[in-house]
Formats: C-alpha cells, sequence, structure tokens
C-alpha cells in the first residue's frame, strides 16, 4: 500500500505497519457495537472478549511486525548496510512503532469520549467501569508499554514475526504473573491487600521492559547477517544444531525423497518448538512456586498456560510451512518435485498435524500426568476426569488448526494466515449460534423423516429417542467432519494453484460459513424434531380418532381401560399410520374431574368458557412389549361440541 509520505525510509517502515494497525482500531472499534447487543450476557461477554484482546493482540502484532518483516521480506541485511548508524536504525523504528501504538490508543481514547457524550453509551462505560479498577488500568498500560519494549529483543531472537509475537506475549504475563504469585506467596499467612497483586506484577513487568529494552538495542547494535550455509553431506564436524544428539535425523540425505520432504516441514515449524520450550519453562516455574509455597492454590495456572498454549501452537502448525513458502516465494518450486502434489498436500498435512498433536495437546497432557503424580492439581480442570476440559481443548485446537491450514493456502504469508484464522473463527462461531437459533425457533424440517422412519420401521417412541440419544453423539461429529472435508478439499483446490487470490477466499469462506450454519441448524432441528415427535401427524390422527370413539364412553369415565380394535381404526388414520399400528395394542382410559360434579358454580363457570370435565389417556402397547402412553386431551360434554377455551 502507497503511503501519503515523501520521507521513503518512513513510508517504507510504516507501510508494513499499517494493516496491524488497522485491524487493531477495528478490533477496539467494535466497542460501538455494544449498545445494539441489548441484554444478552452471552453475546456481550464474547464481544467484549474480542474487543480486548483483539486491540492488546493488535498492539502486540504492530511491534512484532516493526522488526519481523524485515525477516520475512529478507531485507535486514539490506537494513544493516545502509551507510546510517545501527543507532539511528533503531531510533527510527522505535519512534515509528511507538507513534503508531499511540495513534491506536488516541484513536481507542476518542471512540470511548465519543460514546461517553452518546445516550446510548451508558451500558458500554458502566461495564467497562466496573470490569477494571485502576490498578487493572495501571497493568494494561504497563502491558502494552512492555510489548513495545521487548518485541524487538523477541522478534530479533526468533526471526520471525510469529516468534516475536509469541514471546513478547508470553514472556511478559509470565513474569508479571510469577511476580504476582511470588509475591501471594511471601505474604501467606497474611491476606495481600487489595489491588497489590496487580501493582507488583505491573512493577515486575516494568523492571522486565527496561531490562529487554537495553538488551533488544544491543542485540540490534551488534547484529551480523550470517549467509545461508552449504556443507557436503560427508562433513564429520556438524556445527549448530546439528551437534545435539538425535537431531541429526533432521539433515537431509539424498536419495530420500519423502523423508527429506518431511524434515523440510519439520525444521520450518521451528517457531513451534521455541513456544513448547518456553511453554515447559513456565510449567515448571509454576511447578516451583506451588512446591515452594504449598498454602498457595495456584492449579489455575496450569490451566491458564495450557488453553493459551494449545490454541497457538496449533494455529502455528496450520499457517507455518506453506506461509513461509509463500513468503520465501518456493510455493510454486514446490510444485515441480518429482512426486504428485496430491502427496506434497497429503505429507504436509499429515507432518504439520501430527506436530500440533505432539505439542500442542500430548506435552500438556504429559506435563499434567508427570505433575499430578506429586503434586495436588485437584483445582485443575484438566486433571479431572469428570470435566470435558480435554476434550474442549482437542475440538478448539484442531478447528484452530484446520482453520489456519485452510488460510495458509489462500493467503501469501504467515501474518495474514493467523488474522484469517482469527477472523475465521469468530465468524464460525457466531454462524453456529446463527444455525443453532434458527433450528430452535423454525420448523421441524427433519420431523417427517423421523416419522417416516418411525412408521416404517414400526418402532415406538421410546425406541426412537434410544436410538436418537445414540445417534445424537455422533451426528454433531459426522456433520463437523463433513465440513472439515470441504474446507481440506478448498484447501488442496487453492495449494494447487499455489498463487492466493481474494476472489477464491471471500468464496470459499461463504461455503464454508453456510456449511457450518446449515450443519449446526440440522442438528439442532434433529434433537427439536426428535423431542416433539410427540406433536407429529401419527400422534395427531390418533388422538383425533380416540376422541371420536372415546365419546360413547364417556358413562364409564375412570371405570376401565377401552381397547380399541384395528377395524375402528380404520378410515380415520392414514394408511402408513395403520401399518404403524399393525402389531400393536392400542386403548384408552376415560378420567373425569370431580370438581365439575361437586361445585354447581364451578361447572356453570367451566360450560360458560368451554371446559370439560372429561379427558383421555391413550396407551400404544407395541409388539416388543414397549408401553408408550400420551395425553388424548379433553373431551365434550355428553350431548355438546367441544368449544376451545377462550
Amino acid at each position: 500500500m502507497n503511503l501519503p509520505i515523501r520521507n521513503p525510509q518512513v513510508a517504507k517502515e510504516l507501510r508494513p505497519l499499517f494493516w496491524p494497525w488497522l485491524g487493531t482500531v477495528l478490533a477496539g472499534g467494535l466497542l460501538v457495537l455494544r449498545p445494539a447487543i441489548g441484554e444478552s450476557v452471552g453475546l456481550e461477554g464474547l464481544l467484549m472478549g474480542v474487543v480486548l484482546y483483539g486491540f492488546f493482540g493488535g498492539l502486540a502484532l504492530l511491534a512484532a511486525v516493526s522488526f519481523g518483516e524485515e525477516f520475512q521480506e529478507r531485507t535486514l541485511s539490506l537494513l544493516l548496510s545502509q551507510p546510517v548508524s545501527r543507532q539511528q536504525l533503531w531510533n527510527k523504528k522505535m519512534a515509528l512503532l511507538s507513534g503508531a501504538v499511540l495513534a491506536a490508543l488516541a484513536v481507542e481514547a476518542m471512540l470511548i469520549g465519543v460514546l461517553s457524550r452518546s445516550s446510548v453509551a451508558g451500558p458500554v462505560l458502566d461495564s467497562l467501569g466496573q470490569t477494571f479498577d485502576k490498578e487493572e488500568l495501571l497493568l494494561a498500560g504497563v502491558f502494552i508499554v512492555a510489548t513495545v519494549c521487548t518485541a524487538g529483543f523477541w522478534t530479533l531472537a526468533s526471526g520471525s514475526i510469529i516468534g516475536g509475537l509469541v514471546f513478547t506475549v508470553t514472556c511478559e504475563s509470565a513474569c508479571g504473573l510469577t511476580a504476582a504469585l511470588i509475591y501471594s506467596g511471601c505474604s501467606s499467612p497474611v491476606e495481600p491487600p487489595r489491588g497489590s497483586l496487580q501493582l507488583v506484577a505491573a512493577m515486575a513487568m516494568a523492571v522486565y521492559s527496561i531490562v529487554l529494552l537495553w538488551l533488544g538495542r544491543r542485540m540490534f547494535l551488534t547484529l551480523q547477517v550470517k549467509p545461508a550455509r552449504f556443507t557436503s553431506m560427508t562433513a564429520s564436524s556438524p556445527q549448530g544444531w546439528e551437534r545435539i544428539p538425535g537431531l541429526q535425523i533432521l539433515v537431509c540425505r539424498p536419495a530420500a525423497m519423502l523423508p527429506n520432504y518431511v524434515r523440510k516441514e519439520i525444521r520450518l515449524l521451528k517457531p513451534i518448538w521455541q513456544l513448547a520450550s518456553v511453554f515447559l519453562v513456565c510449567w515448571v516455574g509454576a511447578v516451583l512456586v506451588q512446591w515452594l509455597w504449598p498454602t498457595q492454590r495456584i492449579a489455575y495456572v496450569f490451566d491458564l498456560l495450557t488453553f493459551i498454549y494449545a490454541p497457538i501452537t496449533c494455529l502455528l502448525a496450520g499457517a507455518l510451512t506453506l506461509g513461509e513458502e509463500k513468503t520465501l516465494g518456493l510455493a510454486e518450486t514446490q510444485l515441480t518435485l518429482p512426486f504428485s502434489i496430491a502427496w506434497q498436500w497429503v505429507l504436509k498435512l499429515f507432518t504439520c498435524g501430527s506436530v500440533a498433536a505432539l505439542l500442542g495437546l500430548g506435552l500438556p497432557l504429559a506435563l499434567v500426568l508427570v505433575t499430578g503424580g506429586w503434586l495436588n492439581l485437584d483445582g485443575s480442570s484438566l486433571a479431572q476426569d469428570k470435566d470435558n476440559a480435554l476434550l474442549a481443548l482437542a475440538c478448539v485446537s484442531g478447528v484452530t488448526f484446520l482453520l489456519a491450514f485452510w488460510a495458509s493456502a489462500h493467503v501469501g504469508n504467515v501474518v495474514r494466515a493467523a488474522i484469517v484464522t482469527i477472523i475465521g473463527t469468530i465468524v464460525g462461531g457466531v454462524c453456529i449460534a446463527q444455525g443453532i437459533n434458527w433450528g430452535s425457533h423454525g420448523n421441524e424440517l427433519l420431523s417427517p423423516v423421523l416419522v417416516a422412519v418411525m412408521q416404517r420401521l414400526r418402532l415406538s417412541p421410546n425406541q426412537m429417542w434410544l436410538t436418537g440419544s445414540v445417534a445424537e453423539r455422533y451426528l454433531g461429529w459426522v456433520m463437523a467432519a463433513l465440513v472439515a472435508l470441504v474446507g481440506l478439499y478448498q484447501g488442496y483446490r487453492e495449494f494447487r494453484r499455489a498463487r492466493p487470490a481474494v476472489s477464491k477466499l471471500i468464496r470459499d469462506s461463504f461455503v464454508l460459513a453456510l456449511a457450518t450454519v446449515f450443519v449446526s441448524l440440522l442438528c439442532t432441528d434433529f434433537v427439536r424434531s426428535l423431542q416433539h415427535l410427540v406433536d407429529s401427524a401419527p400422534f395427531g390422527e390418533l388422538r383425533t380418532a380416540l376422541e371420536a370413539i372415546a365419546r360413547v364412553d364417556l358413562n364409564h369415565a375412570g371405570s376401565h381401560r377401552q381397547i380399541v380394535p384395528h377395524e375402528a381404526l380404520r378410515g380415520r388414520v392414514s394408511p402408513q399410520t395403520e401399518s404403524w399400528l399393525r402389531d400393536a395394542t392400542v386403548s384408552y382410559e376415560v378420567q373425569k374431574d370431580p370438581r365439575f360434579f361437586s361445585d354447581p358454580r364451578f361447572s356453570a363457570f367451566a360450560r360458560r368458557y368451554g371446559l370439560s370435565p372429561y379427558s383421555f389417556i391413550a396407551r400404544i402397547q407395541f409388539k416388543d412389549g414397549s408401553i408408550f402412553d400420551f395425553p388424548g386431551g379433553p373431551l365434550p360434554w355428553p350431548g355438546e361440541p367441544l368449544k376451545p377455551a377462550r
């Protein structure tokens, strides 16, 4: 994008920051939708979560892009070779980054200021005031400062935008959380003053920011760009990570076409291994804090670490490899390899999915099992067998991985794939909610199908409910698998083209959104149709037929149950219903309310408003011995037609 800035150096620095800055501002601007939501607590929580995490996460992405763009576009050597001192380059980057962050904060402050003068903004400002106190606002401000100060160091250390983003947010959060936990443990058994934990975390993050800012500047001033190294396969002196025992397996070898492709995919996933190491260090730190202060129950920290780490890992696993190849301009070259494109796509999916499962889910599960052996993790939902926390985490992580893998085939780099994945997750949640809403309040579309199956197989409603309850457990998974197959097919089709197009992204997104809405609507309608099976047409026909038959039996109300022969139902019900009841026994019992006959005033009132003292209960006994009772409804007074109640 061409910015109206005459200074080419400033324009070059600001150009990659524009889209992340715009996304950050738009995420914060979603705050204006709060008055339109009304009193829906769930939607309000979702909106506020998107606003907060989108705004602060966007600022972290903005900080990582400032330095990470040089790695992504391979322009770092060109930047460092300019006839300008490293100090001036550092100052310019930090000044422009700080200006972009301050501009985003200014736009958000102006938005809140405009809302404060609006008559519809009361719920917004009240919810903000009730959610955040002064200490938490201070902590948020320190978080922003720490993000700007430390992003340079972590981006230079990791060598990528995603790595810088992940390490920046993870390490500063871990620093503040660790300081708060240590302070809380040292103050035990005395309860710390209100707000003191936030102040301690803010102070720790401030010190951390100063140290990392100095280290980042020092790293940039002494940075040396090393060219690619080419060595013989028979070299006897391995260097770098190749010296680590067991990692020589990742070195490419001659005459190993498919294994070399897998090795290449694993090496492109380097940021995930870095993130796993940071997660492991944070886990060990939490274990040490719990061991040093056993009275402090911090089992929730393990859940917090896992539920942040696992989705991010799966997102990176799905987006990194193909995104890096497109950034390097190698995507088209990969398609010329001497084995089929389908095999390349399958190997990429299998390798990335295996790494996501191993590191994103397997590593936290192994740590929970090991830690639970000598620490009390009763407060952790991951350690509870009755909770579905692991299943929910696996579902969220799996959806994130598939969306990221789909997005990486439709866009040009890793950052865009991550942004599309996050947006797709939000839109997918909205589509699921809309499908459930339509299925809960719309017509029962599957009711005719279920009724036809019940009549054709001569099943009782109890059998249908029992079978349906089993089918409910798998229907959602089957439908979700179908949507996943649609997305994988779209990704494979775009993988073969290698060059992304916005039109194809919009079209495939629209198809996936429609499929998601349809699947959620279908599953909800299935459950609703199954629950309301007793209100379907066969029961209505049988209820009407039994009412006509039971009118002649009012004098024997409550004395006995009448069995209805099949000949009496012939012509009163449809042939399908008659065939359904062929091997069943149909009976009814007339009941009467004694209040109608003991109280003349109540009887007169009932006659006036069309109420009847008589009603009947219908029963169907099927061939297998199962019995199903259902209310038949009221019957008229002897000699009078039944009047509708007012």
